[in-house]
């Protein structure tokens, strides 16, 4: 029973993760006058990335 509902809950946690990150994305270009590659991304966002996943 518990297996099924984390079966479940799991596609939800990743399409939920997805659209913070995708959202955070626009947020961070939001401020940068120049396109930063995706490594400078995760390196400034690294905690928050994580957090994302604690957080779900």
């Amino acid at each position: 029973m518990i297996m099924d509902r984390l079966d479940a809950l799991y596609p939800q946690a990743i399409e939920h993760t997805k659209l913070k990150v995708f959202e955070d994305i626009d947020r961070f270009l939001e401020v940068k006058t120049e396109p930063p590659s995706f490594n400078e991304y995760k390196k400034e966002r690294f905690q928050y990335l994580g957090q994302i996943w604690f957080n779900i």
